[in-house]
């Protein structure tokens, strides 16, 4: 139990860096929310092509775009 709460609260660390460096580039003149969302979405699926099995892969897609998300932080430039 303690391991995963430890999991938790690194990726937890992990999501709020990666938010401030993304508010840090949309402040950035000609660096457009477009340009970051789709980096980002390319990133995650370079490493879930590079680590998982082909099918897990291809799950883990669906569950993506299957996925109704909320916002509980909206990042704007």
């Amino acid at each position: 139990m303690i391991v995963m709460k430890n999991n938790l609260k690194k990726a937890d660390e992990v999501l709020q860096e990666l938010r401030e460096h993304v508010r840090k580039l949309l402040e950035q003149k000609e660096v457009f929310y477009e340009m970051v969302a789709s980096a980002l979405m390319f990133i995650a699926q370079q490493l879930y092509k590079t680590n998982l099995s082909e099918t897990d892969y291809k799950n883990i897609m669906k569950e993506a775009y299957d996925t109704n998300v909320k916002i509980t932080d909206k990042i704007t430039h």
